[in-house]
């Protein structure tokens, strides 16, 4: 070991010798660690934001609701979910954990130890974000009433989605309440009244008394050819316009 120890340094020592290395004052590495240092911040900050945005969207625009469909719910919940946000989120948290590695803690830590920790944390404080305050629903307000400057209040104003009815999901408001049946009114996110009409045949056993005359809903399921009609496999009741993005009374 002393022998190795002797040839390595003797070996960095030519090297000086020869100025294939050059020597750099200690003020260059603490200037590279500060900036790596705010380079990580900013990338943790961005990865949290794109989760508070991935699930805000999965919140406003209803799609969570897939998760209590059953097999075929979970199925479109994997077809409608933003995976370029998650995809470039997950490419941000693997350049951070490279950044990470330059210090001496992310350096004897294991990479998969790491890069796990990174997610959790991006993870979890996006969704104490969107889920444990009114942080999004604010903004979205403010964006609506032109409260909100640019580049922010057009990412949050397009953070509403048509419901896209060649997967089988759709959104509107119950304008009439049958025995096992619900007609729907279909909102497409303007102000017309050029909306559809459909009739909801609900899933078998299912408790229609839970809904009631002009509740916005949630649905999914297959479309008869050439008919209005929907024979849903999953209903779910949404809030009602407006009532996710007004803040709470003071």
């Amino acid at each position: 070991m002393e022998h190795n120890s002797h040839s390595s340094k003797e070996t960095v020592l030519a090297k000086i010798r020869e100025k294939s290395v050059h020597m750099r004052p200690k003020l260059f590495f603490t200037f590279e660690t500060i900036l790596a240092g705010l380079v990580a911040v900013v990338i943790l900050v961005v990865s949290i934001a794109l989760v508070n945005f991935i699930l805000f969207g999965l919140r406003l625009n209803g799609h969570e609701s897939l998760l209590g469909f059953g097999p075929r719910g979970l199925l479109a919940f994997f077809v409608v979910f933003p995976w370029p946000l998650l995809i470039l989120d997950v490419l941000l948290v693997l350049f951070l954990e490279t950044l990470l590695r330059r210090f001496k803690f992310g350096y004897r830590s294991p990479v998969l130890y790491l890069l796990l920790a990174l997610l959790a944390l991006a993870t979890s404080a996006g969704l104490a974000l969107d889920r444990g305050t009114s942080v999004n629903d604010r903004l979205l307000y403010q964006a609506d009433h032109g409260g909100l400057p640019s580049p922010f209040g057009e990412i949050y104003e397009h953070m509403r989605v048509p419901a896209p009815h060649d997967r089988g999901i759709f959104r509107g408001t119950i304008t009439e309440i049958g025995t096992s049946t619900i007609r729907m009114q279909h909102d497409d996110l303007d102000t017309d009244q050029d909306e559809s009409g459909y009739i909801v045949i609900l899933p078998s056993n299912f408790d229609i008394t839970q809904f009631s005359a002009g509740e916005k809903v949630y649905v999914a399921g297959d479309m008869d050819d050439g008919t209005s009609t929907i024979r849903a496999f999953g209903v779910h009741p949404l809030p009602m316009s407006g009532e996710i993005l007004l803040p709470p009374q003071p």
